[in-house]
């Protein structure tokens, strides 16, 4: 499975850190990276395993999209729009212009989106730096009591952080299983040869859900319910019923994601901690 999420922030707020910790990036170099101020558009790739979804364990290939804080960047937002899957909320809990900026932030990306992200596809995370009051989470002017939010310092409270948008991510798959699934079948019911693509589920999430609909008691192209309401019906039309059913059966195919613009940073991982860059 394949999953894209935003991490958007008033400027000087640590998105740059909260993705570098999400995606491991400070394991790999033993400490924490030097950071300095994203001007247009970063992506932060890497694999989570086991992933426990209701039904089944899922590797989950994640993307971290951070954006800068400058307000000029507004005209990048319909592209990290495209195909959103979550939003990472992060702001400045002593800060009231960022608390401030945070509400319009989730208006644009979560009330008012093109992407349909729901609340529970949002997560809040206060940063709480050292030295000031740890004030807890802030209310936030739009976010309702559906949407995840915490407040950590991003130093001391990593592991803490990390658990917590693992949790987050598993609700997210689901939701985003749960919604893929349904339009895939709907698509074959409607015509079962049409080859059926996803950007989001892997080629074996394909396989299981074609073997789950060939086994259920109603398959899609709906012979099973025909037969079995239609007694009288001679063998030789049920052999043409059945060879039609076995060839009717539907490739899935993985599609690639949207390529990115060529001034893009893209940095990630493997599982085994090898890292890559190119621009």
């Amino acid at each position: 499975m394949r999953l894209k999420f935003a991490i958007i922030g008033p400027s000087g707020c640590g998105k740059t850190v909260l993705a570098n910790l999400l995606g491991g990036e400070n394991e790999n170099t033993g400490g924490r990276l030097p950071t300095r101020p994203t001007n247009s558009l970063r992506i932060v790739e890497y694999s989570l395993p086991n992933v426990e979804l209701r039904k089944h364990t899922a590797e989950v290939d994640v993307q971290l999209w951070e954006i800068g804080g400058n307000p000029r960047l507004r005209a990048i937002w319909p592209a990290v729009q495209n195909n959103l899957d979550g939003v990472i909320l992060l702001y400045d809990v002593n800060n009231e212009a960022h608390i401030r900026e945070a509400s319009n932030l989730h208006m644009n990306f979560v009330t008012h989106s093109n992407s349909n992200i729901s609340p529970t596809q949002c997560m809040l995370v206060g940063n709480v730096f050292r030295g000031q009051r740890d004030s807890g989470p802030q209310k936030i002017i739009g976010v309702g009591p559906k949407v995840r939010h915490i407040a950590v310092n991003l130093d001391d409270d990593s592991n803490q952080l990390r658990e917590e948008f693992k949790n987050f991510l598993t609700g997210v798959a689901q939701i985003i299983y749960d919604k893929e699934k349904a339009i895939l079948m709907t698509k074959f019911r409607e015509n079962p040869q049409e080859r059926l693509l996803s950007r989001k589920l892997s080629k074996k999430e394909l396989r299981d859900m074609k073997k789950s609909v060939k086994n259920s008691p109603k398959n899609s192209s709906g012979f099973e319910n025909h037969m079995s309401q239609s007694p009288k019906i001679n063998r030789s039309k049920r052999r043409i019923a059945g060879n039609v059913r076995r060839d009717s059966a539907f490739n899935f195919e993985m599609i690639d994601g949207d390529e990115t613009d060529s001034n893009t940073y893209v940095t990630g991982h493997n599982n085994f901690g090898s890292r890559n860059e190119r621009n």
